[in-house]
């Protein structure tokens, strides 16, 4: 039992999420509290983006409205022109270097442009696997490329009010709810100037610890009455595995008493 239990902690350590926690810090705070407008938000955020990019140990900076695996789900339903029905996917809205702060592979096409990101232009990654429910299986008219090259230049809606958008890239599946889950289905949009203003900021770096006290000396020059709460994404993933670490710590425990008291028999006998 202690040997299975331990083959698990391994198994569920060396899971394939589809991104890199190592080294990614993410903050949250609430601008709302501080009487931020919806242009004041954006204003912020561009600010402290661009003086962070500029801090040594650096390597990508990025805004979403949602943590894999630390944050509430967002599920809309999506659908393709020319196409019936819909389907539910998790929606994100990110900004240019989400996928280059999470290490992210865009697998066809790109990511969307600063300048598409500024306008909130209808344009949209989406995952590998939201690429294969919908082109998958070509039909005999089209051409055999794969699913990913497939979705390319394809229009789908968000039915959420968004204008249709226009797919620029596919990008590989990524963990987003738990670690023991199926990749979902997602969407990346560019942030909406009107949509949440509580967003995250991403930062991939090469000193974490310096890089908190950092990003809390930035924001405090900015406006000495906005404090980020900081945290390592490596912490969340921990987290995730806690529960497998206690249950092999556990029965290596009861493993090691269980073979103390058989060879106290043994002798005794």
């Amino acid at each position: 039992a202690a040997a299975l239990a331990a083959r698990s902690l391994h198994r569920t350590e060396a899971l394939d999420l589809g991104f890199r926690a190592n080294g990614v810090l993410y903050t949250t705070v609430d601008l709302r509290r501080n009487g931020y407008s919806r242009p004041d938000v954006s204003a912020f955020h561009e600010r402290i983006i661009q003086r962070i990019e500029s801090v040594p140990g650096t390597a990508s900076i990025a805004l979403t409205s949602r943590v894999p695996l630390s944050d509430g789900v967002v599920r809309k339903p999506v659908a393709v022109e020319g196409r019936q029905g819909s389907t539910v996917t998790l929606v994100n809205e990110i900004s240019p270097g989400y996928f280059e702060t999470l290490g992210i592979p865009i697998v066809a096409g790109r990511t969307f442009t600063r300048e598409e990101a500024v306008s909130s232009a209808p344009v949209a990654v989406i995952s590998e696997g939201l690429a294969r429910g919908f082109w998958g299986i070509p039909s005999e008219s089209a051409e055999r490329l794969p699913e990913a090259a497939n979705a390319i230049g394809k229009r789908l809606t968000v039915k959420d009010g968004r204008l249709p958008c226009t797919i620029v890239g596919v990008a590989r599946d990524a963990a987003d709810v738990a670690i023991w889950r199926e990749k979902e289905m997602a969407i990346y949009v560019p942030i909406a100037p009107s949509g949440d203003r509580n967003l995250h900021l991403l930062v991939q770096t090469s000193v974490p610890e310096l890089m908190t006290a950092q990003l809390n000396q930035t924001a405090a020059e900015l406006d000495p009455n906005v404090r980020f709460i900081t945290n390592r994404l490596d912490d969340v993933l921990r987290l995730w595995i806690l529960p497998s670490k206690i249950a092999a710590l556990a029965a290596l425990v009861l493993a090691l008493l269980a073979l103390a008291v058989a060879s106290l028999g043994i002798f005794g006998v």
